[in-house]
C-alpha cells in the first residue's frame, strides 16, 4: 500500500477525502470514495488492466472488451482535445459545495498526448449486484449523495435508493455493472481528473459504451 498523505480536498456532490496519493506511478483522484470493496486483482486482460471477478459466472467481465473500450476511448480523448486542448468556461465552471469553491476539472488545459496507464487499473464487479425495480439497471450499493439521483429525476426512495452503476475506488480501481454502462465515464474521471466529465465538451462524444446501442 503506497504512503497516503492528508489533504483538505472538496468534492462536487461527494463530500471530502483525507486520503491523497501524490505518486506520479499512478493515478491519483481526489475525490471521495463511495465504496470500499476489497479489490485483488485475479487475471489481467492482454494490455494489464486487472480484473477482479464476481462470484457469478454470468456477470464477468470479457477481457478484450474492457481493453477495446480503453483504447477507444483513449482514441476519442486524443482526436478531441487535439482539436481543442482548452476548456470552455461551460466546461470547466467554478463549484460551490458548501463552504468550498473549486473548479470541475484539476485542469484546465490538455496538451499532451493521452495514454492510459493500463497496468494501474483495476476493474471490478461486485457480487452485491441487483436489478433496480424502478429503472431495470444493475447497480450496487454506494454511498453518493442522493442529490445525483434527484438531477437526473431519479428520486431516491426506500425501494429504489441511490446507488451506483459505475464508481471509482481508491484512485486507480473502477467499479462496474457488467455491462460496462458509465464505465467510460469512471474512467474520464481518472484520466482527467474532471469531476463532472459528462459536462466537457472533449469528453462528451467518448463517454457512452458504444456496444449498448449496437443493434
Amino acid at each position: 500500500m503506497r504512503n497516503k498523505l492528508l489533504s483538505l480536498v472538496a468534492v462536487a456532490g461527494l463530500g471530502f477525502i483525507a486520503n491523497c496519493d501524490f505518486s506520479e506511478l499512478c493515478y491519483y483522484r481526489p475525490y471521495q470514495n463511495t465504496t470500499s470493496y476489497e479489490v485483488i486483482p485475479d487475471r489481467y486482460t492482454p494490455n494489464g488492466i486487472g480484473l477482479d471477478d464476481p462470484k457469478k459466472e454470468e456477470w464477468r467481465l470479457d477481457a478484450g472488451e474492457v481493453d477495446w473500450q480503453v483504447d477507444d476511448f483513449e482514441a476519442c480523448l486524443n482526436e478531441n482535445f487535439a482539436k481543442n486542448p482548452v476548456l470552455s468556461e461551460e466546461s470547466n465552471p467554478v463549484v460551490t459545495f458548501g463552504d468550498y469553491t473549486f473548479q470541475n476539472c484539476v485542469k484546465n488545459e490538455f496538451y499532451e498526448t493521452f495514454e492510459v496507464k493500463r497496468d494501474c487499473l483495476v476493474v471490478k464487479v461486485p457480487d452485491d449486484l441487483y436489478e433496480s425495480k424502478c429503472s431495470d439497471q444493475m447497480l450496487f450499493p454506494c454511498d453518493v449523495n442522493p442529490q445525483a439521483c434527484l438531477d437526473k429525476g431519479v428520486g431516491p426512495t426506500e425501494e429504489c435508493p441511490c446507488n451506483c452503476r459505475a464508481t471509482v475506488q481508491d484512485d486507480n480501481y473502477i467499479i462496474t455493472n457488467p455491462a460496462l454502462s458509465v464505465f467510460r465515464g469512471e474512467l474520464a474521471r481518472i484520466v482527467t481528473t474532471c469531476n463532472n466529465p459528462w459536462i466537457v465538451e472533449q469528453l462528451r462524444g467518448c463517454l457512452l459504451n458504444p456496444h449498448l446501442f449496437e443493434e
